[in-house]
């Protein structure tokens, strides 16, 4: 059984003036030991645009810093749809998901999945913008983040729990290894 797609909703108004932490979302959603996981799918909301970022897709994304920024800035400030990347595009969630979300009290990689879905929504910040989405009748639950933290830091605790439980999908090199749960 292949991992569920996990897609990360978040809304940064202007991601074009704050570069750095778009940067630091798209490392920490798509990059893991020199491979991109392509079974994540990354919502970039801002005030006039939707930036879906789709990890199956992409292309040419590499950890270095010059080389984020760049792709970055091609993508945020040039609207350039590279390989992967689609602006404006609507977005469609399955029936089956689960809404994962960001809390001091939550689940953590010690406890059971939450259970078998084939999409996993993650919401990463400002639950009003994404208020019809968690007013769906589908399970919210909380995924703890031991304190304050950046959105990279929080991003990766929360990969790495759906790594424990549920695996992952990497491309490398051309290749795609399918990494299965731990649990």
């Amino acid at each position: 059984m292949s991992p569920p797609t996990r897609i990360f909703l978040y809304y940064l108004a202007n991601p074009c003036l704050d570069l750095e932490k778009a940067s630091h979302i798209l490392l920490s959603t798509f990059i893991v030991s020199q491979g991109i996981r392509i079974d994540t799918i990354l919502c970039l909301f801002s005030i006039d645009k939707t930036y879906v970022i789709n990890g199956f897709e992409l292309r040419h994304l590499y950890p270095q810093q010059s080389s984020l920024r760049g792709f970055a800035k091609a993508v945020f400030c040039k609207n350039k749809e590279l390989p992967g990347v689609h602006i404006n595009h609507n977005i469609i969630l399955k029936d089956q998901i689960a809404i994962l979300y960001p809390s001091r009290n939550g689940l953590t990689v010690a406890d059971n999945p939450i259970g078998s879905y084939e999409e996993i929504v993650i919401v990463l910040n400002n639950e009003r913008y994404f208020k019809k989405l968690l007013l769906r009748d589908t399970p919210k639950t909380p995924i703890y983040i031991p304190r304050e933290t950046s959105i990279g830091t929080t991003i990766t605790i929360i990969n790495y729990v759906l790594d424990t439980w549920y695996g992952t999908a990497v491309r490398r090199k051309g290749k795609v290894i399918v990494y299965r749960a731990k649990q």
